[in-house]
């Protein structure tokens, strides 16, 4: 399994959904910010998008990476 879909899975074992969501985020901005990966930011702000729905700090991070590619 690829690293970029295990880290979302280990969110899915949060205790509630809000909490799942925060550590998604966390993920998205540790590819972004941490490791300079756009691609993989990119694919956990649209899961995120994808499973919790149009959630503002996920397509806000989607805009800026979409305009910086």
């Amino acid at each position: 399994m690829s690293q970029h879909r295990q880290a979302p899975r280990r969110a899915e074992l949060a205790d509630d959904e809000q909490e799942e969501l925060l550590l998604c985020r966390r993920v998205g901005e540790v590819y972004e910010d941490k490791l300079g990966s756009a691609d993989n930011a990119i694919t956990t702000y649209r899961e995120i998008v994808s499973r919790f729905g149009s959630d503002e700090t996920a397509v806000g991070a989607l805009t800026r990476l979409y305009e910086q590619t």
